[in-house]
Parts: structure tokens; C-alpha cells; sequence
């Protein structure tokens, strides 16, 4: 008989530091809360901010990392991994320092830092996986853990209704996901990412059919239409700070995804004959297509500034899916520049609706007139959000449009890319009507000055920190980006 083989994985320490990182404060949480006597329980609120900011530390300060596969090459940590994790890190340190009074007094705080902390580990599982079962697992982990974020709040109905909406939708993504990789693994015979690119194009119409499945779920993730009709009831319902979670972190991590699975084994066509890869251009390019237009033609209806920031969300989407589509190096640069911005300007505006709620403003739109009387600092952020949402310079937004934009005209003769930009151009000057207006209303005539209300001092850092890197990311945008180009490698 062969004496049989005990399989001994490759570990290479140094790529799963973000992993053990966040996989130690998940369990820290727990443990914390399972072990402590109920009145000694800590919040973990400064344990949780320590572990993101040294992840921070780590995943920019310290020099260049060309570690490649980690753990039995199932998880891969490269620039591209490096630098999702790099915005998984910076969105949860914003939220951790935004806790609502709600959550404060719902005696479960530890809870809501572990499950922030695990939802976090499961996006940047999601990133650097390289097996379609460690995709699966990732997927769940994160996915649990903003179920129960959603509805963290039982007492209100909104919060009820968010997480039971997001739970039951989620879980038919996760469905079709999982028979998508079913149909994938039928028809390349492996779940290895290289081994499925290689073997893409003899997959014929099951691979088709499988890899269909798969996009759609992750488009569900990434709040792109016809996925999306989700997003604005979870976004209203759900607490803010993991609304602001959700919209930045939940769709990087998604999008990230999509950027290793299918421009690496999928997404490319070598030929006209490769009917596989072919089709899913066409497939990429209808959601960008559509997330584009109808995003923002569904937010112009919109009066209530967090429903806005959701419909906002997913023209956003079909922007960063555009450089999903185009899949080159330059594309992928201005999809992390891109992702970058959009956390800092992102966040930035739904910490200023935590705060408006907070000291009891209300977000319908006419309600918000005469804000920069009432709050002047709160009305300045949220302009300087909204500005740069739709792209006007000096605003960091305004570079980041240009960079995609940019990216997606040097298609040389290929004419899709170029229908994309005029699409986008189009959606950003739709947009320019329903963020202005808020702008305008805040600025407008309105209520006297009640006596001040106390804004916690942790929501004008974050919101300070923000506007600072609007600006910063836009007058600096050129090390910035040499950055990503050098991490990614182009």
C-alpha cells in the first residue's frame, strides 16, 4: 500500500496579516461578550478602531508586497487584494466611530462590533479568493453579519422591515449564486479561478448559463439594476452607519470580485469565435449600462436624502462597473482611485445624515431649508459631499470621473466603451439636478435657529477627515494614483 499523504498548506504569513487582523477581533468580540459578566462588558469600540487603523498602518505604510498565493493558494494577497482591504480597513474605522444613541442603548454594543468586524473579514476573504468555494464561504460570512446589522434595531419597524427584506433577497442571491457555481464546476471540472479561465471557452452554454448566475448575484452585491430594488428600503431602514458600511464596503468587496474572476478568467474575449467570453462583455456592459441611466433617472423623483444617497448608489455602480468592462490596467487604477474617492465622499454624507439625525433634523428635502442656519457646519460638509458626488471640480470627484472616463474612451476601435462614457456623462448631468437641489434647499430660506443641539464631537471628525480628503485626493491625485499603479503593477 502507498503510505498516504497528510497535505500540509502553504502559508505565507506576511499576505494573511488584514486576515488575522480581523479574524482576531471577530473572535475578541465574541469571547468578550460570552466570557465578561454582563455589567464589565466592554464595548470594543476602541479595540475596533486600533485593529483598523494599524490595518491601515499596514496596508500602506509598509513597502511593497509581492507575496502572491496564501494558503494553499485559495487566497491571494496582491495589489489588488491589498488595496480592497486597504478601503474594507478605512470604512471601518469611519462607522466605528459613528455609533447612533439607539445602539448605545440597546445594551448590545459588543454585539455590533463583532459583527461589523466579521462582515469585514468576509468582504476581504471575498477579495483575495481564488477558489469558487472560498468565494461561497466569504460571501455568507459577510452576508450573516449585515442580516443581523440591518435589523440591529428590533424596536423599529423601518429596521425590521430592512433586515427581513435584505435577508430574503440576499438569500435567493446567495442561491443563484451557489447553483451558478454548481453549473461552472460541471462544466470546467474544477473550482480553481486559473483553471476555470483556461478552460472557459469549452464550457459551452452550461458555462454560460453558470457564469450568468454568478454575475447576477454579485450584481445584487454591487446594487446594480435590475438587481437593485433592494438597496433604497435596506439603505432607509437599516441603521445609518451600516447603511454607510454597507454602500461603500459591500459593494467594493463585490465589485473587487468581479474585477479577479471575470477579467481574469472570463471577461476577455481572445477572439470573435470565443462565444463564452464574448457574452460576458455584452453582460457586464448592459449593467453598467442600465445602473448608469436608471440610477440616476430614479433619483430625481427622489425627497429624502438617504432614499437619494441609495439611488445614487446605484448609478455609482454602473460607473465602476465600466471599468469592470474594460478590464485594462488603466481601468483598474481608475476603479480603485475611483473607490477610494467614493468612500470619503460617501461616508462623508451619510455621517452627516447620522448626525442631522442625531440632533432630530428631519431629511426630507423641504425640511432641510434653512440648514446652513441651523447647522452651518453640517450644511458646508454635506455641500462639499454633494459637489463632488456629481463631479465638479475642484472636488475630488471631478478627478475621478475623469480618470474612468479616461480609461474607458482609450478602447481604441472597440465603439462600447466609448456608448458607456456618453451614458455617464449624460447620468452625471442628471445628477447634477437632484444633488443641487439639496444643496440649494440647505442654503435656502427656512426656520429660525432652534437653541444649538450638541453634534458628537466623533461625527465632526469623520465628517472633517472627509472634506479634507475631497480636496486632498483631488490636489494630490497624481502620487495617489502611481501608488495603485505601482501596487497593481501596471
Amino acid at each position: 500500500m502507498m503510505p498516504q499523504q497528510i497535505l500540509k498548506p502553504e502559508l505565507a504569513w506576511q499576505g494573511m496579516v488584514p486576515l488575522l487582523m480581523l479574524a482576531g477581533l471577530f473572535v475578541f468580540h465574541f469571547l468578550i461578550e460570552i466570557l465578561r459578566a454582563p455589567k464589565s462588558r466592554t464595548t470594543g469600540g476602541f479595540w475596533t478602531l486600533l485593529v483598523s487603523l494599524l490595518g491601515v498602518v499596514y496596508l500602506t505604510a509598509c513597502p511593497d508586497q509581492p507575496v502572491g498565493a496564501v494558503v494553499h493558494k485559495m487566497w491571494i494577497y496582491d495589489g489588488v487584494t491589498r488595496l480592497g482591504s486597504l478601503l474594507v480597513f478605512l470604512s471601518l474605522a469611519a462607522v466605528t466611530l459613528i455609533i447612533p444613541k439607539s445602539v448605545e442603548e440597546s445594551g448590545h454594543l459588543g454585539e455590533y462590533y463583532a459583527l461589523l468586524s466579521g462582515a469585514a473579514l468576509g468582504m476581504v476573504m471575498l477579495m483575495g479568493s481564488n477558489n469558487l468555494l472560498v468565494t461561497f464561504l466569504a460571501l455568507e460570512l459577510f452576508s450573516l453579519a449585515l442580516y443581523l446589522l440591518c435589523i440591529f434595531l428590533p424596536d423599529r419597524s423601518t429596521s425590521q422591515e430592512s433586515g427581513l427584506k435584505y435577508f430574503i433577497l440576499s438569500s435567493l442571491a446567495s442561491a443563484v449564486i451557489l447553483y451558478g457555481m454548481a453549473l461552472i464546476y460541471g462544466a470546467t471540472g474544477s473550482t480553481w479561478l486559473h483553471e476555470i479561465g483556461a478552460r472557459a471557452s469549452q464550457g459551452g452554454l452550461l458555462m454560460i448559463v453558470g457564469s450568468t448566475l454568478l454575475a447576477a448575484g454579485l450584481a445584487f452585491k454591487v446594487s446594480a439594476v435590475p438587481f437593485h430594488v433592494w438597496t433604497p428600503d435596506v439603505y432607509q431602514g437599516a441603521p445609518t452607519p451600516v447603511t454607510a458600511f454597507m454602500s461603500v464596503a459591500t459593494k467594493t468587496a463585490a465589485l473587487v470580485a468581479l474585477l479577479r474572476f471575470f477579467p481574469m478568467t472570463l471577461g476577455m474575449a481572445g477572439d470573435t469565435h470565443d462565444g463564452v467570453r464574448t457574452m460576458w462583455a455584452i453582460i457586464i456592459w448592459s449593467l453598467a449600462m442600465l445602473s448608469m441611466l436608471f440610477g440616476n433617472l430614479m433619483a430625481l423623483s427622489q425627497t429624502n436624502l438617504k432614499r437619494l444617497l441609495a439611488y445614487s448608489g446605484i448609478a455609482q455602480a454602473g460607473y465602476l462597473l465600466g471599468a469592470i468592462f474594460m478590464g485594462t490596467p488603466i481601468a483598474k487604477v481608475s476603479l480603485f482611485y475611483y473607490l477610494l474617492v467614493y468612500l470619503c465622499m460617501n461616508v462623508g454624507a451619510f455621517v452627516v445624515v447620522a448626525a442631522l439625525e442625531e440632533v432630530d433634523e428631519s431629511l426630507d428635502v423641504h425640511a432641510l431649508a434653512g440648514l446652513s442656519m441651523r447647522q452651518p457646519y453640517l450644511a458646508a460638509a454635506l455641500a462639499v459631499f454633494l459637489f463632488s458626488l456629481t463631479g465638479l471640480p475642484p472636488t475630488a470627484g471631478f478627478v475621478a470621473k475623469y480618470q474612468l472616463f479616461s480609461a474607458l474612451m482609450a478602447s481604441g476601435p472597440n465603439p462600447l466603451p466609448k456608448y458607456l462614457v456618453a451614458a455617464a456623462l449624460v447620468g452625471s448631468l442628471m445628477s447634477a439636478g437632484y444633488y443641487l437641489r439639496f444643496v440649494v434647499q440647505a442654503y435656502g430660506l427656512g426656520p429660525a435657529p432652534e437653541p444649538h443641539k450638541q453634534i458628537p464631537p466623533t461625527y465632526l471628525a469623520v465628517i472633517a477627515t472627509a472634506v479634507v480628503a475631497v480636496f486632498a485626493l483631488s490636489f494630490w491625485a497624481g502620487p495617489v494614483l502611481e501608488w495603485m499603479q505601482r501596487l497593481l503593477g501596471t
